[in-house]
């Protein structure tokens, strides 16, 4: 019987699928992605348009007017590093998180977000995006700008700047519009994952989840400072590839591997995709049974019903249409929850022929044992047929009123 092999295609979408998958990214930088071709891997079905109503962006974006920027950017990479800090949070995640520290490189405007579960906690993910940065860059950080909050202020933070030469600057008391890069950043994190999270319909407790996906979406996006290419472009000096990003929340379809399943338990898991791992070339997804997080290879349903992905380790029985089913097989239906499953995985199987002993399979009634593994009502008795009647004379048809109400009654 032959399988089906899951085959590779990139992402199509229109303008409200796309902006899912770029995390409610506002619409003049997606048109820039597509028009100056600054990413790969995505191809578009409609032109994008600005959504007249979007009701996750409502839900997440409703704001006063923005902070105006302060126009330093720097005229390196790491000249100038923006930072601040977000929360404590009402909500923790599950791992225990309540806050997160951003990092914004002023003249690539590269962004890396780390979560905290304390506020004194900024020091240790400074010091792990130096030296990340230093080493993929060969450059230094010269100068680090922020406000003077107390995580900022430690004498372990002012001693280890000293030593290695990093220049301090600070915003005035009460003037976060100083720090507007920054401030600005995690207010659109924000904004943005609760998008996200109104899309998907999940629990506050998945907002780290959400803000690690939006960072590495937005890196991936132009902005207004650098209209020729992307900060992942103006940081790692190559394009970004799109043919992986998926809509947060949508339903991955996971292959359970034989060590974690039972003989005659079902090979596919349906779980939630909630984002990008990254020392993987895979995904993160959520299974809401197991309440775990599953790096794995998945078949998505959540771009378009004909998408599967590569290397996806699912192989699906598959009985072609031109062919029924042999005769010594019984048909079992086949059901799934999801109806774009249905049509995503299984395109042609209806029915799953299982096999007998026999060429000749035995009636349910002849056999007491099928009937009960089919869970069948037990057979009626015999009776014998009726002796033939005589045909009934034609029915005169009705007149043209009775069929004038019965139509009527029918609309």
């Amino acid at each position: 019987m032959p399988r089906q092999q899951p085959q590779t295609s990139a992402p199509h979408a229109g303008c409200l699928g796309l902006q899912g998958v770029v995390c409610h990214h506002n619409s003049a930088d997606i048109q820039k992605l597509i028009s100056n071709g600054l990413a790969t891997g995505i191809t578009l079905l409609l032109s994008v348009k600005r959504d007249p109503i979007c009701k996750p962006c409502l839900a997440g974006k409703m704001h006063s007017s923005p902070l105006p920027s302060t126009g330093h950017c720097g005229s390196a990479p790491l000249d100038l590093i923006h930072s601040n800090l977000c929360g404590p949070l009402l909500v923790s995640t599950s791992e225990g998180y309540h806050s997160w520290c951003v990092f914004i490189d002023g003249h690539t405007r590269y962004q890396v977000a780390v979560l905290l579960k304390r506020k004194s906690d900024t020091f240790n993910p400074f010091k792990q995006f130096k030296a990340l940065a230093e080493n993929q860059l060969g450059q230094k950080i010269k100068s680090l700008h922020g406000d003077k909050g107390g995580e900022y202020m430690s004498n372990e933070f002012n001693s280890f700047c000293d030593d290695s030469g990093i220049l301090r600057t600070h915003t005035a008391r009460n003037r976060p519009q100083q720090n507007s890069d920054a401030e600005g950043a995690n207010c659109t994190m924000l904004e943005g994952v609760t998008a996200m999270l109104a899309q998907a319909n999940l629990p506050a407790r998945f907002w780290g989840r959400g803000l690690a996906t939006q960072v590495k979406v937005w890196n991936c996006l132009p902005t207004a400072s650098l209209p020729d290419k992307t900060p992942f472009e103006a940081w790692f000096g190559r394009k970004p590839n799109l043919s992986r990003f998926r809509v947060f929340g949508c339903t991955a379809y996971i292959f359970a591997q034989k060590d974690k399943r039972k003989k005659l338990e079902s090979h596919m898991q349906k779980c939630i995709f909630v984002g990008y791992p990254p020392d993987y070339s895979a995904w993160t997804s959520y299974n809401p049974v197991t309440k775990q997080f599953i790096i794995s290879e998945c078949v998505f349903t959540g771009l378009s019903t004909k998408e599967t992905t590569p290397n996806a380790q699912l192989r699906l029985l598959e009985t072609p249409a031109s062919q029924p089913a042999p005769s010594n097989s019984i048909s079992l239906p086949i059901a799934l929850e999801d109806s774009d499953a249905s049509q995503t995985l299984l395109p042609c199987l209806n029915t799953l022929p299982i096999p007998l002993a026999s060429s000749n399979p035995p009636s349910p009634a002849a056999s007491p044992a099928l009937a009960s593994f089919l869970d069948l009502p037990s057979p009626p008795p015999a009776v014998p047929e009726p002796a033939p009647q005589p045909p009934a004379p034609p029915v005169p048809p009705a007149p043209p009123a009775i069929l004038i109400t019965l139509s009527q009654h029918l609309q």
